[in-house]
């Protein structure tokens, strides 16, 4: 397969920047409309076209995917409508996370600070954090990735918690045991106790 070509690459690469950007734009507007207005534009041909019975289960999941696609301006006629209810507000943040995706994944591919941009936020501006999220667009061998992004902080919170569930908390027995004698208490004196406390007030 002949390989393409350096600047047929960057002009994919600037369109898809591009793409991503105006996406994020619009999630942008789609948020502000959505928290403030509770308004929540969708498609209705799911209700209109072609739904049999087996398809009933997956409606609504349907229907909460179709506000994601309606980016175009519509007509009067158009299957596309705007709804204003109480439950968009909530709605929104899904609207909120898609837009911060797109406008961060735009600008690190138009050459633009968005991954470092989102790890100064997330780290409240101090520069002597580790990276959050990291934008590497190819492999260690140079092959586009599908996913530009690795993510070191799941790496290091993996290592935390195997190591935090594989340590052997130190016991010693004989520490116990002269602890219990000290006390004057022995184990059966607790079982004994705990007996007692379960018996019935007759």
């Amino acid at each position: 397969m002949p390989e393409i070509p350096e600047y047929v690459t960057q002009i994919l690469n600037t369109a898809w920047g591009v793409i991503l950007l105006a996406l994020g734009i619009s999630f942008i507007y789609k948020f502000f409309q959505a928290a403030i207005f509770g308004k929540l534009t969708y498609w209705t041909g799911i209700d209109n076209y072609g739904i049999t019975p087996v398809w009933f289960t997956f409606k609504p999941l349907a229907r909460a995917a179709t506000p994601f696609f309606c980016h175009l301006p519509y007509g009067k006629d158009s299957l596309i409508t705007t709804i204003q209810q109480i439950w968009v507000h909530f709605f929104s943040i899904f609207f909120f996370a898609a837009a911060v995706v797109c406008v961060t994944w735009g600008a690190d591919t138009l050459g633009l600070p968005g991954a470092s941009t989102v790890n100064y936020v997330l780290s409240g501006g101090r520069t002597d954090m580790p990276p959050i999220i990291r934008y590497k667009p190819r492999t260690k061998k140079g092959k586009l990735r599908v996913i530009p992004y690795t993510f070191p902080i799941v790496k290091r919170a993996e290592k935390t918690v195997f190591k935090a569930a594989t340590t052997k908390i130190p016991f010693d027995r004989a520490k116990s045991l002269n602890e219990f004698e000290r006390r004057g208490q022995n184990v059966e004196e607790y079982t004994k106790i705990g007996e007692d406390w379960f018996k019935d007030d007759d």
